[in-house]
């Protein structure tokens, strides 16, 4: 199982030159409360489909990714969207200790660099800053094959 839901943006969210950020006391509580229940909730009932048959077998790999600006530090420019990341990680942190025992492997992938695209390289024109994705599929695989006496729990990959 690999998570990846993107947050919903609030309405008018730019990334190209951070546009119209929202300082924290600008925040809407009503999209507040959509992020934490697309990122949260949304691996709870995910979880409740998925993990059963996991914990049945006695294996199975969650594997949750994220920006690092929003996961770990989270920068103004993602007030609105960086607490509701930050209650995924740590979600994240107990199922790991929960489900670990029980042969599941749950790992947080934090993704500090802007992955590279058409798209984004627009955004920028220093390459070498770009986080190339076919590596972080690569580096999906390898978390997903780590063997259970040397798991993570987190993994950051920066350019």
């Amino acid at each position: 199982l690999v998570s990846t839901a993107p947050p919903p943006y609030p309405p008018n969210f730019k990334f190209e030159g951070w546009g119209d950020v929202l300082l924290p006391h600008q925040i809407d509580v009503s999209n507040m409360n959509l992020q934490m229940d697309t990122q949260v909730n949304g691996l709870i009932r995910l979880s409740r489909h998925v993990v059963p048959g996991m914990i049945e077998r006695g294996r199975g790999c969650v594997l949750l990714s994220g920006e690092a600006c929003c996961n770990l530090h989270g920068g103004y420019e993602f007030a609105s969207v960086a607490p509701a990341r930050a209650a995924l990680r740590s979600l994240g942190q107990s199922m790991f200790q929960a489900y670990g025992p029980m042969g599941i492997h749950v790992c947080n992938v934090n993704i500090g660099g802007i992955i590279d695209s058409p798209k984004t390289r627009r955004w920028t024109t220093a390459r070498e800053g770009l986080v190339s994705p076919e590596e972080i599929a690569e580096q999906f695989l390898n978390i997903y094959e780590q063997k259970k006496t040397v798991w993570s729990y987190e993994v950051n990959l920066t350019p």
